[in-house]
């Protein structure tokens, strides 16, 4: 039995995370809480494909972040066979894209070209386009809402084809045998929380763990994938907004903040108060005395395993400069940077020199942003997911 079939069957033992937090949100007549766990659903699933990407070794034929999109997209819309919950789930979660480029534009906001996402609106189509060409009757209404053109609804289907092909050739090997449940798996996920400071995020803990959210998702995967090693689910309180797989910790870390956002999203005034800080510090060492500010230098790996040179000056005004040499040109790039629990994110505004040319031509420079769990090893270094920073100056 393929993936495919596999979590279909799962989700008809009625094992579906949606159907019990659907009850609980009928019952406070809450239909923004529902709108914000089904986003939450999907980036969960989004940082899953990453966990895969990493765990199983797998192939990303093309930028991670929009291969991730369309694992979370594949797998809802599987699951979704064996529960027609998980429908309504998927349409929410979609509009959530939508919602935040209407967000963006009113704000002023510029459009992060050079960020490792895809646009806003690009996502909400490309998941429209997903679920069109796997059923274009069923979701013949979200095309005409969304706008998507017929010629390119039509050439959806082959493309969804050709994505649910790619996804079970590559995770079947990994998929438990049918009539094998997952209680022998080498590695399995659990949940592990930390309780959080923020009321809001209190709130929204005690929500998620009444309705058993994330240990139903994590029932779900461990029947139906064997493991290499153990993965942590990790709802927490951040700092920032985000969710990421951490790969030191094997952790999907989700973020009480980024639920809070999606819930003001779908019009709601949840908040999450932003409190930073450095991540647990080792024995000995006191976080609190812990500070960012310095020239750093080191290296990191990006998406793709390639060993990434970092050179980066934070500031105590939350911004910093990076340099990095491409084609034996030295280039800066600058911008702001946020420091949370266990992860660092710096969102590029600027860089010098725009273009590099050489002796094939010229060519724009594209300098992404930067999200990268670490931890303190002592005053001046951390680790970080491949590499390590060492602090050379104050």
């Amino acid at each position: 039995m393929g993936f495919a079939a596999r979590i279909a069957a799962i989700a008809l033992l009625g094992l579906t995370l949606a159907a019990g937090w659907s009850a609980t949100a009928r019952a406070n007549e809450d239909e923004i809480q529902r709108k914000a766990m089904s986003a939450t659903l999907f980036v969960f699933f989004h940082e899953f494909g990453h966990a895969l990407i990493s765990e199983l070794d797998l192939p990303a034929v093309g930028r991670e972040e929009d291969v991730v999109d369309e694992f979370a997209t594949y797998v809802l819309l599987q699951m979704a066979k064996g529960d027609e919950g998980l429908n309504q789930v998927l349409a929410d979660a979609v509009e959530s894209w939508r919602l935040s480029h209407i967000r963006s534009q009113k704000a002023g906001g510029q459009a992060p070209f050079w960020d490792e996402h895809g646009l806003d609106l690009q996502r909400y189509f490309n998941i429209v386009c997903l679920m069109v060409g796997s059923d274009p009757k069923r979701w013949n209404g979200l095309r005409l809402d969304s706008g998507l053109p017929q010629d390119r609804a039509e050439r959806c289907v082959e493309e969804y084809e050709k994505k649910a092909r790619a996804w079970e050739r590559l995770i079947d090997p990994y998929v438990l045998p049918q009539g094998v449940n997952g209680s022998s798996n080498r590695g399995k996920l659990s949940v592990t929380y930390e309780m959080p400071d923020d009321a809001t995020a209190k709130a929204l803990q005690a929500q998620m763990q009444n309705a058993q959210f994330y240990e139903t998702i994590a029932s779900i995967l461990n029947n139906v994938f064997n493991l290499p090693h153990d993965v942590e689910i990790a709802p927490r309180q951040c700092g920032i907004t985000n969710a990421f797989w951490d790969p030191i910790d094997r952790s999907i870390v989700m973020c009480y903040e980024l639920v809070a956002d999606f819930q003001t999203l779908y019009g709601g005034s949840a908040r999450v108060a932003r409190t930073t800080g450095p991540p647990a510090s080792p024995p000995g060492q006191n976080a609190q005395t812990f500070t960012l500010v310095g020239h750093w230098v080191g290296e990191t790996k990006d998406p793709w395993g390639n060993r990434l040179p970092l050179d980066v000056t934070f500031s105590d005004d939350g911004t910093f400069r990076r340099t990095l040499t491409l084609d034996g040109v030295e280039i800066a790039a600058w911008g702001k940077f946020e420091s949370g629990k266990d992860v660092l994110r710096l969102s590029v505004t600027g860089v010098d020199p725009r273009n590099v040319c050489g002796s094939n031509g010229c060519r724009a420079v594209t300098v992404k942003g930067l999200t990268l769990p670490y931890r303190i090893v002592d005053a001046d270094s951390m680790e970080t997911a491949g590499g390590s920073l060492r602090r050379v100056s104050h």
